[in-house]
């Protein structure tokens, strides 16, 4: 059986084009991106990375997060919920937890479905009343902007 922390998984979700990996073990969450592509909160462990870039230093991230799986932010939108679904993107990770839907992670163009273009360090809860809005771009005038999850 696989495992994080010799834990039994529940619900796996990845995406391997750009190397994004959930898995459910017990209550938590726990994320992974091996090619350290977490700048833009794709692990959901709350902690917000800054880089800079320039010419003499190359890229450098503040802070630093830990190498192999990170917990999911637990407490908010996912305290003490039952976790139904999960569906992990290209840069982000949606799930259904008791008939709610919450995500994290890249939100450049609105993907998350939150009504704005800011990147979610943790989860972060999802309208779906306009069920139909989620996956437009953030103008909501478009077409779906990505091609999962678009339905829940």
């Amino acid at each position: 059986a696989t495992t994080i922390n010799k834990k039994p998984l529940g619900i796996i979700s990845g995406n391997a084009y750009h190397v994004l990996f959930c898995a459910q073990t017990g209550s938590d969450i726990y994320c992974d991106t091996p090619g350290g592509a977490y700048t833009e909160g794709q692990l959901g462990n709350g902690t917000a990375v800054t880089c800079t870039s320039s010419w003499w230093s190359g890229t450098t991230c503040s802070p630093t997060i830990p190498a192999g799986p990170n917990r999911v932010y637990m407490d908010g939108f996912l305290l003490g919920q039952t976790l139904e679904a999960m569906d992990t993107g290209t840069s982000f990770t949606c799930v259904i937890v008791s008939k709610k839907v919450g995500c994290w992670g890249l939100n450049d163009a609105g993907q998350l479905g939150d009504s704005t273009t800011t990147n979610r360090f943790a989860p972060t809860a999802v309208d779906v009343s306009l069920a139909s809005d989620i996956g437009k771009d953030s103008t909501n005038t478009g077409t779906a902007y990505f091609s999962e999850p678009k339905s829940f």
